[in-house]
């Protein structure tokens, strides 16, 4: 399964801009075949869900998700090639989950990934979810400021949040809002796939 490298920019469209843009891996679904991309297949593959009624976690696959963190490497390492450079970044932070997912997290693992191969600090482990929110999706009004805390100090960081799916940019703009008030200067996010109003939010 080839992956294309078609990184998407997309540049922080909610009132309060406390993310400068966010770099996505690629589109989740291609409409004109009506089925996933490869990117997306291999989120998907690589993605554990939860459901919501039982609690019964779909774990996802493991060399799937570092095929899928080898891949988010050469997306980060391509964006210095453009004007809307990362090179600024110091600190990486995974969006983490409530309750903690099993086997693992897949933003997890991206995360680690992409900070051990950019000597980055990763500084997750101070970033926390506090509470359930409803499934991320298209239209979502949900406030999540409330469901999300950093214990520490973000002074002179420049902060790049990893997700798995990207679908309006609000969660990830409202936690640059909480990364914000600890501190950080400037606060970006990278995302595996875009997920586009028709598609199903679980992948």
């Amino acid at each position: 399964m080839e992956l294309s490298q078609d990184p998407i920019l997309e540049l922080c469209r909610q009132p309060l801009k406390n993310l400068e843009f966010t770099w996505i891996g690629g589109s989740h679904y291609d409409f004109n075949i009506h089925d996933r991309t490869p990117l997306g297949q291999l989120v998907r593959d690589a993605k554990t869900y939860r459901d919501a009624k039982t609690y019964k976690e779909d774990p996802g696959d493991i060399d799937c998700a570092n095929r899928l963190a080898s891949y988010f490497v050469n997306v980060v390492r391509n964006s210095f090639a453009t004007p809307f450079s990362l090179s600024s970044v110091n600190l990486v932070l995974h969006v983490p989950s409530f309750p903690p997912k099993v086997p693992f997290n897949l933003p997890t693992i991206l995360a680690a990934k992409v900070a051990e191969s950019f000597s980055w600090e990763d500084g997750s482990s101070q970033f926390f979810k506090n509470r359930k929110t409803t499934e991320a999706k298209l239209g979502s009004k949900e406030d999540v400021s409330d469901a999300y805390s950093y214990s520490g100090t973000l002074a002179g960081c420049n902060v790049l949040i990893v997700d798995d799916l990207y679908f309006t940019g609000g969660t990830l703009n409202t936690l640059a809002g909480i990364l914000k008030l600890s501190g950080a200067s400037h606060i970006y996010g990278l995302c595996a796939t875009k997920v586009v109003r028709g598609q199903r939010s679980r992948g």
